[in-house]
Order: C-alpha cells, then sequence, then structure tokens
C-alpha cells in the first residue's frame, strides 16, 4: 500500500463557517469539496508544508495556526489505477474574516464557506474528511 503525509488546514470564521476548495476538475479519490492543505515534501516538516500549501493554493500568508492533532484513513484512486493509500493527514486550524476576497484560489474550481451541517453532506473523500470535520468540531467545543 502507498503511503503520504498531508498538511491540512482548516481556515475557519468566527461563525465556525469553513473554507472548502471545489475539486470537481482534479479529484483523486472520488471526493468533490476538501480542506486546503496537501502533502508534506521530503526534508519538510508539517508546519512549513502548511504554510507553503496554503500560500501555493490561496496566495495567503498563514501566520497564526494551530495544530490540533493527526487523522489516518485509507482511500482508494478514483480513476484507474485504483490505488490503495494510507493518508496520514496532520491537521491545522486558523481563523479568517468571512470575505472570499482575502484568497486567490490557484487550484480545483474556486472555493466557498460552509457550516459543518453542510460539510456533512458534501461528497467528501472518503474514511478521512469526515475524520478531519470530527477533530474540528472536538476543537471548536472545547474553545
Amino acid at each position: 500500500m502507498n503511503k503520504k503525509t498531508n498538511s491540512i488546514v482548516i481556515l475557519y470564521t468566527d461563525d465556525n463557517k469553513i473554507l472548502m476548495q471545489d475539486r470537481r476538475n482534479i479529484r483523486k479519490w472520488g471526493e468533490e469539496w476538501v480542506f486546503f492543505g496537501g502533502g508534506v515534501e521530503s526534508g519538510e516538516n508539517k508546519e512549513a508544508a502548511a504554510i507553503r500549501e496554503i500560500k501555493e493554493e490561496l496566495d495567503f500568508e498563514l501566520k497564526d495556526f494551530i495544530y490540533i492533532g493527526q487523522i489516518v484513513g485509507t482511500v482508494a484512486r478514483y480513476k484507474p489505477p485504483h490505488e490503495q493509500w494510507q493518508i496520514t493527514s496532520e491537521i491545522f486550524v486558523t481563523k479568517v474574516a468571512d470575505d472570499l476576497s482575502q484568497f486567490t484560489v490557484h487550484e480545483g474550481l474556486g472555493a466557498q464557506f460552509f457550516t459543518i451541517d453542510e460539510i456533512k453532506k458534501m461528497n467528501l473523500a472518503p474514511d478521512i474528511d469526515l475524520k478531519i470535520l470530527g477533530l474540528f468540531e472536538e476543537f471548536i467545543l472545547k474553545k
């Protein structure tokens, strides 16, 4: 089985809406919407990967962010070859203003803020994204 580590950043507003990426044109796992972030490169730590990925995907300077935990899940590629992957996701959160103009989306079809309940109804990466959302819910309950 292939293995990969990602740094994921949940960008959320004062009312806990989360910025999601529309990936219908570039999906890998059958997902339509995902959290922002991506692979940790060789020689890079999870924090540096989070900063780099948010800069690459949103042209946004990630400064104040908090590590909230790790999620491990298994997915299969959406298109052949249907390889199995074990994905380890390092999860960070950062609060942002509810204003899409602060972001320039460079990957996917765009971005939009959603409530937690709306996200639970989306076509997400199986076995991973709902676990990530659950970790975020635990984080906001502790605040």
